[in-house]
């Protein structure tokens, strides 16, 4: 969108149309046919002289444009002091919003009686129509609305989009942002996969409550996670030149000051697309992580091994940044690919106890192969956990090859690797891509003239503290400034046990494909 700017111009010439007007955006489609009339240049303007009294006119017509709704869902029926579930109505209100507008949930304000937003179905940002430039935010941002997830609830407390209802071009969602909320994912009511094992709607809150949103069995999209902001991203489009077809390509999708809290699986935050981000954000325990049998459980329920990211993301110009995750259960923060993400200034904690992960941060590529102009810089990553029933097995993994030594079995558009091939020793793919739908062995793609970043990093107490593997670097990557302290043994059974024959103990830095001077050469192939 562009603003106009001070009326001056139009004393200088032309038309009013030309000029930039404060207050005033120019839209697309019909929006600028509405407005046109208000450019309409009155008698005397355009050739003639301007008058004072005519520019005051054309001033006052431009100013008496409506600002933007500002929508409450307590109008639509919600109410944060009952008892009574509240998804229906916070729905009716999402469904009523406009491009432009905010949706606000109220603040506690000190009042008694307050027990938040009780999200019983999940909550779809965008229905059966596209919109854009939408926030959804609290009326006081130093006391932010509480939203939680019921035992009824099936799926994630909020997304994007429903794919049964708007499937079909999700690019035109653009500029949404969630802020100054606290979620509550319901991790002591909810249970990822009942006595079966399988996350089906069966004695679990797999699924949803739009039929045939989750067909089958154990789909990812359907997990009794946090929130989705998963957009539209162009796999096809190796280059990622999302400014040249933005209809293929979700943008703006902004997380900011939220507090996403007791996950059951899945994510606590997903979010895919280009020029998105969360920021200053926090989430507290997702997901369960204990491999062992006599190993007691951290979740109420029991679970064993249903895991959950803290934030999961992939796209184009992504920013992680100034965030907090303590005990996510998977990985921490994992970007699965693309080009220009910046991680920076994130803090990642295991905590005392049973809590672990398989990494702090992760770069693994399963996307978009090609991840130049990646930054991973700043971050504090410390574990204090169990030896023998948590902590970490890496503090900050760049690379895909501890996972199954890389090997997907059917790869998507986008990905770099090795076609039709899984070995133990790769060689690098020169860059080839994948054949969709077969399986590959997968790498991290830097280009020749590009550049990746592993700077200024502290990590305290991980199995492997730093551990890069699977890059195929034709470019150049800048590491300096990394702080390792204390490396230590988790419940990494592979380690122990053995993978492809090897065995390790705690280690600082550690590298392979690319070797790195100074770091321990060792190939790290399992992650369990």
């Amino acid at each position: 969108m562009k603003t106009f700017q001070p009326l001056a111009c139009i004393i200088i010439v032309i038309s009013l149309a030309a000029c930039n007007i404060p207050g005033q955006t120019v839209g697309t489609g019909e929006e600028i046919t509405d407005r046109a009339a208000a450019f309409d240049a009155p008698a005397g303007v355009g050739s003639q002289a301007v008058t004072e009294a005519s520019v005051t006119a054309v001033s006052s017509s431009v100013i008496a444009t409506p600002a933007p709704r500002v929508l409450n869902v307590d109008d639509y029926g919600a109410n944060p002091y009952d008892d009574q579930p509240d998804s229906r109505s916070i729905q009716a209100a999402l469904n009523d919003l406009k491009s432009g507008e905010t949706l606000q949930f109220s603040s506690e304000g000190g009042e008694e009686g307050y027990q938040g937003y009780l999200i019983n179905e999940t909550l779809f940002i965008i229905w059966e129509t596209a919109k854009h430039d939408i926030t959804l935010t609290s009326t006081d941002p130093d006391s932010p609305a509480l939203l939680l997830a019921t035992e009824e609830l099936l799926g994630f407390v909020i997304r994007l989009f429903s794919r049964m209802k708007w499937y079909h071009s999700p690019g035109l969602i653009d500029n949404i942002t969630l802020q100054y909320l606290v979620i509550d994912a319901g991790r002591d009511i909810r249970i990822c996969a009942g006595d079966d094992g399988i996350p089906n709607g069966i004695d679990d809150n797999w699924g949803s409550w739009v039929t045939g949103e989750c067909p089958v069995e154990d789909d990812g999209w359907c997990n009794a996670g946090g929130i989705s902001l998963t957009g539209a991203v162009d796999f096809n489009d190796y280059s990622q030149d999302f400014q040249s077809h933005p209809s293929q390509w979700s943008t703006g999708i902004r997380v900011d000051s939220v507090v996403i809290k007791n996950v059951e699986c899945g994510t606590g935050i997903g979010i895919s697309g280009a020029e998105s981000s969360v920021t200053n954000s926090t989430i507290d325990t997702a997901g369960e992580h204990t491999h062992v049998d006599w190993c007691s459980a951290t979740d109420p329920d029991g679970e064993l091994a249903f895991w959950s990211d803290g934030i999961t993301f992939d796209g184009t110009n992504m920013v992680i940044e100034n965030n907090t995750i303590i005990n996510a259960s998977d990985v921490a923060i994992v970007f699965f690919g693309g080009r220009n993400a910046r991680i920076v200034g994130n803090s990642i904690t295991s905590t005392d106890g049973n809590y672990g992960a398989f990494a702090g941060i992760q770069v693994g590529p399963v996307g978009f192969g090609d991840i130049s102009g990646l930054e991973v810089s700043g971050n504090t990553v410390i574990s204090t956990s169990d030896k023998s029933c948590g902590g970490l097995h890496t503090g900050i993994n760049i690379g895909q090859n501890m996972w199954s030594t890389g090997c997907v079995w059917e790869a998507g558009p986008g990905t770099v690797g090795n076609a039709k091939s899984c070995v133990g020793k790769p060689n690098p793919p020169d860059g080839s891509h994948c054949v969709v739908g077969e399986i590959c062995q997968i790498w991290g793609y830097v280009p020749a003239g590009e550049t990746i970043y592993l700077t200024d990093n502290f990590v305290r107490g991980a199995h492997i503290n730093y551990l890069v593997q699977g890059i195929e670097v034709l470019g150049s990557f800048e590491i300096s400034g990394n702080i390792s302290e204390a490396p230590q043994e988790s419940d990494w059974q592979a380690a122990a046990y053995g993978c492809y024959g090897a065995t390790w103990g705690p280690m600082d830095f550690v590298a392979a494909d690319p070797p790195i001077e100074g770091w321990t050469e060792k190939r790290i192939h399992c992650e369990r």
